[in-house]
């Protein structure tokens, strides 16, 4: 394929560290475009992207390049940008990793599903995101929200239903020079992208849409069209959104997700596996901690009363338990 002239701000030299569908979206366009971008994998995907380069498809769409693909202790040096596309459940154990290709100007856009850490200063949440509260600093933050469903098939490749978009925030509120250049810079690479005045609250709106679908998924192993459309669950969706209204009301965050909202959005991405979904098919440990138990722990701190996500929680604990070989009561 061509590349792309980048256009407005100078191109970064950029690290993803981790390489799985989001990385491999976000890596395929951009070393597309021409950007100096490195993955940070490990293992089997390490040895496929130093192979087969990145690949991702989407309808209307297709971007393949070769792959510059090193070990977290290949690394050397630092980067303009890092992108922290990994499992949430793999944070605590990667951060030395991400630490190490981070220098103090170095701008950090995690790409995470739940509840993110700079989100929750002074609340109760999990080991993970009190660990990163303290080791990250929020000034190098760029907040983002991804509306993208993609999973990697058995080649490596990112497979979209839909051309995603990415929706990036200082933490300050204001559109400063750093996401105007990470928005021109996806741009250029042919990623929908724009800028966020409320960040906080975009994130907690896509939080919202997480802990609708992607639990219900899990314990379903059904995709997000037949939960949308399944009469008998709608009092269950119902409610979840209202109880992440609550919490979110709480907080001081101005979202605008509804039930309705949501479901909108959910269909707009066409008919796809949660990643929670896929993470229980390969009988990976699940996202808990971001997305369900970390909103669970700030209602309770907050002294609100939340029945159907401490159900939800409840059941995919012991769902989580089940995958990983541990006994029910331990």
């Amino acid at each position: 394929m061509e590349r792309l002239p980048m256009v407005g701000a100078r191109a970064f030299r950029i690290a993803i560290f981790g390489a799985g569908a989001v990385g491999t979206w976000i890596g395929s366009h951009l070393a597309a475009a021409g950007v100096d971008v490195t993955a940070i994998a490990r293992g089997q995907r390490l040895e496929t992207l130093r192979k087969h380069g990145w690949h991702s498809v989407a309808p209307g769409q297709s971007r393949r390049s070769p792959a510059c693909a090193i070990t977290a202790a290949q690394a050397n040096g630092t980067y303009e940008v890092v992108i922290i596309a990994v499992k949430g459940t793999a944070l605590s154990d990667s951060l030395q990793d991400i630490l190490k290709l981070c220098s103090r100007e170095t701008i950090i856009v995690p790409m995470l599903n739940g509840v993110p850490w700079w989100l929750t200063d002074g609340l109760p949440v999990s080991r993970n995101l009190t660990l990163l509260q303290h080791e990250i600093p929020r000034e190098q933050i760029i907040g983002s929200v991804l509306y993208v469903a993609a999973h990697l098939d058995k080649e490596g490749t990112s497979c979209l239903t839909s051309p995603g978009r990415i929706v990036l925030g200082d933490l300050t509120g204001a559109v400063t020079d750093r996401v105007v250049r990470l928005i021109e810079l996806f741009r250029a690479a042919e990623i929908a992208a724009q800028a966020s005045l409320n960040i906080h609250g975009d994130v907690w709106d896509k939080l919202t849409a997480n802990l609708l679908f992607n639990p219900l998924s899990a314990l379903t192993r059904s995709t997000t069209d037949c939960i949308a459309s399944s009469p008998l669950l709608r009092p269950l969706l119902s409610g979840l959104a209202e109880e992440s209204h609550l919490i979110a009301r709480a907080l001081k965050l101005h979202t605008k997700a509804t039930l309705d909202s949501v479901l909108a959005v959910t269909a707009s991405l066409g008919s796809f596996k949660t990643s929670m979904l896929q993470d229980v098919e390969s009988c990976r440990r699940l996202e808990l901690d971001s997305i369900v138990d970390s909103p669970r722990q700030i209602a309770k701190h907050l002294g609100i009363h939340t029945p159907h996500i401490d159900q939800l929680y409840g059941m995919l604990a012991l769902l989580s338990k089940g995958l990983q070989g541990e006994p029910c009561n331990s």
